[in-house]
């Protein structure tokens, strides 16, 4: 029997199979659960959670993702997050019990995940996280809060079968995940499989372990700010399915790199090689980053015979003037050499040192007790004061020739206080280090440039140090003053708020508010 269709009838059977549906979670929605909605959903749907009354947060959420291009999106006022509590859940991760709040799993290719505050995940083995990506590819975590979980983020997959490849972590704040009952072995980021990025987040103060700890293949760090870890602020090391591979690579790229001073642990800055035994057969390339240690510790550990470094446009400092003995590079186990590292165009404090065996040409050592004005290194802003000899229009055009093709082609971002980028202007010749002096765009000018711009704002925003806006009011003048207090008149706490203004979607500083109560 022969059957044909009309095209009606062909047309009606692809909508039917390509027509995504709007699922709703919260108070006065179709579902009360987010797990209850993601059931029902189909590939290629959204689910909206809404925040629930007082901004209480969802207790017990545990997500198993196995459906395509499912998108979970918070919907609370702009700059919060719809929060989310694992309090009391035991996240196994035994057959669909996940081991996250979220998990996603193979099948869940291509899902997102934004504007969440993520917290309390936690299970008896120590390893419960925030978000998990187990085997998934092309997954995005955007814009999320994860905190005070056993992980922050996970992932794991092999090269061998392409798994947990493209997966995107985005203007996310992850901090204090880790837990005491299993100190070193959990971090704010643990991560593994075939690629990896982290695209604006700013990541402090892990409760034990290091900041970003990964075993992938392709570890890339976009415009981050890393900063305050007790132990390495990353330690990018091995496993026998993703770094034995040849082209291992790793790339901080516009990043701000900052010990802690009081760091009790390991304050080696950067780990790039093995812990396992397994080899690490790349490169880590550092490009355009500003790096800040006290310690003589190095700046890069190679622990791996395969294992090398490249470092291009990077300002290295000591914050105190004057530290002797401080080393770049270092190569001290598992046949690692400092013969496989090399730098171009370098700003180093005095007391830093290059191997002797390695290749680095045209490094600038500033005088002894010298230190660069930054803007606001309380914040995460390392833009320059002023036009600094030596940095400014110091720099070497990095092109595609100088890279891997895994790591060719990507943006030159700017972390922007207290969370996200903005695309990097370069005036001329490049800058060293992780912010460009242009008089046209840093900060400084801020107000000039809110005067300048005012007859097309119409609110501004006053936003907390983690990126949350607590207030928003009706753009009056430039000499504008706010009350401190928070959309619900409450007196604000002490900290430092920032006020800000939209322009064609992204958030512009206007100035930085100190309060003391």
């Amino acid at each position: 029997m022969i059957i044909r269709l009309s095209f009606l009838a062909i047309l009606t059977v692809f909508l039917l199979h390509t027509t995504a549906s709007v699922l709703t979670v919260g108070p006065s929605q179709t579902y009360a659960r987010i797990d209850t909605a993601y059931k029902y959903a189909q590939a290629g749907d959204s689910i909206l959670v809404y925040p629930l009354a007082n901004d209480s947060a969802y207790q017990q959420v545990a997500i198993y993702l196995n459906k395509r291009r499912i998108t979970i999106s918070g919907q609370a006022a702009e700059g919060s997050r719809v929060k989310l509590s694992g309090q009391g859940f035991e996240y196994s991760g035994v057959g669909s019990i996940p081991r996250a709040i979220f998990q996603f799993n193979p099948g869940a290719d291509s899902s997102l995940i934004e504007h969440f505050e993520v917290f309390a995940c936690t299970n008896t083995s120590f390893n419960g996280a925030g978000f998990r990506n187990n085997q998934a590819n092309n997954i995005t975590v955007r814009d999320c809060e994860i905190r005070n979980n056993d992980m922050g983020i996970m992932a794991n997959g092999l090269v061998a079968d392409s798994s947990a490849k493209n997966f995107l972590i985005e203007n996310c704040i992850v901090h204090d995940n880790g837990n005491f009952n299993h100190a070193g072995y959990n971090h704010n980021f643990y991560l593994g499989g075939t690629s990896v990025t982290l695209r604006g987040c700013n990541v402090y103060r892990p409760a034990t372990g290091h900041n970003v700890k990964s075993r992938a293949h392709i570890t890339i760090l976009e415009g981050c700010y890393i900063h305050d870890s007790g132990e390495r602020e990353c330690d990018l090391v091995d496993d026998a399915g993703t770094t034995a591979m040849p082209g291992s690579h790793a790339m901080l790229i516009g990043c701000t790199i900052v010990k802690d001073p009081a760091c009790a642990g390991n304050k080696t800055v950067i780990h790039f090689g093995e812990d396992g035994g397994n080899g690490h057969n790349g490169t880590i390339y550092l490009i355009h980053c500003t790096i800040i240690t006290p310690f003589i510790s190095p700046v890069v550990d190679l622990s791996s015979l395969d294992a090398h470094a490249q470092f291009y446009n990077c300002l290295v400092a000591d914050p105190s003037g004057n530290q002797n003995g401080q080393s770049l590079v270092s190569a001290t186990r598992n046949g690692a050499l400092t013969a496989n590292s090399a730098g171009d165009h370098l700003w180093l404090s005095s007391g830093f040192s290059t191997p002797v065996d390695g290749n680095f040409a045209n490094i600038t050592k500033c005088a002894s007790h010298e230190i660069p004005g930054f803007t606001d290194a309380d914040t995460g802003d390392y833009s320059l004061t002023t036009a600094y000899a030596g940095i400014v229009d110091a720099g070497v055009v990095v092109t595609n020739g100088d890279l891997p093709a895994s790591l060719q082609n990507l943006p030159l971002l700017t972390f922007t206080p207290p969370l996200g980028t903005r695309t990097r202007p370069i005036v001329g010749t490049p800058d060293i280090g992780a912010c460009e002096w242009d008089t046209g765009t840093s900060v400084e000018n801020g107000p000039l440039t809110f005067v300048a711009q005012r007859n097309k704002i119409e609110e501004v925003f006053i936003v907390d140090i983690r990126g949350k806006i607590i207030q928003t009011l009706a753009f009056t003048s430039a000499s504008m003053a706010w009350d401190r207090t928070d959309h619900f008149g409450r007196a604000v706490g002490t900290g430092l708020y920032f006020m800000m203004w939209r322009d064609n979607g992204a958030m512009r500083l206007y100035k930085k508010i100190p309060v003391v109560r």
